[in-house]
């Protein structure tokens, strides 16, 4: 990638996304699908994640080892993409991860960098997955909330297949926070505080992190939140 490729190109890559969480499921997994399918061609969406300085997954694994400290512990990467968050987990010692994305060709590409025991093609969602109870020490996921790829609607089932003391651990974007249609407004919190009150798990904490040091072409900072809950 030269220096005159515009680094505001994710945001364009991600358009056809934008409102469209009312159209039937088949119909989001083929836009995420085709999305994807052509991104991960020839480096294309690591050369543009790393042109704007994307650090959210460098954020969150540092929280993680906050956590969990067992470093044999097993993490499922859920939205696993290319690898990022694998990637940065395996440079500070974790050794047990598995990979969970609903992109075969990006699961595909990671599978180059020998970071996961295990490949799992899933779409994070409602939907029971075919992944055994009380499996995962940690279930992680960075830079995939909002716009028809990840909703809160996927907890209970990453609830599910986490081991009870486990932890669920996420970013989301501040921008998603604000504008997307099912996290805005508080809605977001609003799901976790309720799985909280239900006794499902404990929300922990909600930090402010660095998602990104070069959003566009004037070099503007682009935030995110870490949100840490433990499985009760």
């Amino acid at each position: 990638m030269d220096s005159t490729t515009p680094v505001f190109s994710i945001e364009e890559k991600r358009d056809p996304c934008y409102g469209k969480s009312a159209l039937p499921y088949e119909e989001q997994r083929k836009i995420m699908d085709d999305l994807y399918r052509e991104w991960i061609k020839d480096d294309c969406y690591e050369k543009e994640h790393k042109s704007v300085g994307y650090v959210a997954h460098i954020e969150l694994a540092q929280e993680i080892l906050k956590c969990v400290t067992d470093k044999t512990s097993r993490i499922l990467d859920c939205a696993s993409g290319t690898g990022f968050l694998g990637e940065e987990l395996q440079k500070i010692g974790f050794t047990n991860l598995d990979a969970l994305d609903a992109s075969q060709e990006s699961l595909d590409y990671s599978k180059k960098k020998e970071i996961y025991q295990n490949y799992i093609c899933g779409l994070l969602g409602p939907k029971k997955m075919e992944i055994d109870s009380d499996v995962y020490d940690a279930v992680v996921f960075s830079g995939c909330f909002g716009n028809i790829h990840t909703q809160s609607d996927c907890f209970p089932e990453l609830i599910r297949i986490t081991k009870p003391g486990g932890y669920i651990m996420f970013t989301v974007r501040r921008s998603v926070l604000l504008k997307d249609e099912l996290c805005s407004n508080g809605a977001l919190d609003a799901d976790i505080h309720d799985l909280d009150l239900k006794g499902k798990w404990r929300y922990l904490s909600k930090t402010q992190k660095l998602y990104m040091t070069n959003q566009d072409l004037r070099g503007k900072k682009e935030y995110c939140y870490v949100f840490v809950c433990k499985v009760l």
